[in-house]
């Protein structure tokens, strides 16, 4: 029995269209979330000011962190961690991500 809560195909399509909704794709499955509020906006802007390569420089990552980036993994799941954390400038592109993250951060929010 289908949810009658739940946004039919178009529905989704126009929160996705103004960024209301965020779309992951795990083992071929779609799953949607409503995009968080500013707390945890707040957080993640707090965790990611504090991300710093380590002070003696015995790692090589220099730490670069995007917020909410599109990443494709290579079983086909398409995520959008609220960190990601990158040894190596991540490439500057519009399509997903194909590079991996070093660390992923997920801000559980109520």
């Amino acid at each position: 029995m289908s949810n009658p809560y739940a946004p039919n195909s178009d529905e989704l399509s126009e929160l996705l269209r103004i960024g209301a909704i965020k779309l992951e794709r795990t083992a071929g499955i779609p799953t949607w979330e409503a995009q968080p509020g500013s707390r945890h906006h707040m957080i993640v802007d707090r965790i990611r000011a504090s991300i710093a390569p380590l002070a003696d420089r015995s790692s090589a990552c220099m730490c670069y962190h995007l917020a909410d980036v599109a990443i494709r993994f290579p079983d086909g799941s398409l995520k959008r961690p609220d960190i990601a954390v990158f040894c190596e400038p991540p490439p500057a592109q519009d399509t997903a991500l194909t590079v991996l993250p070093v660390a992923v951060i997920e801000v559980i929010s109520a």
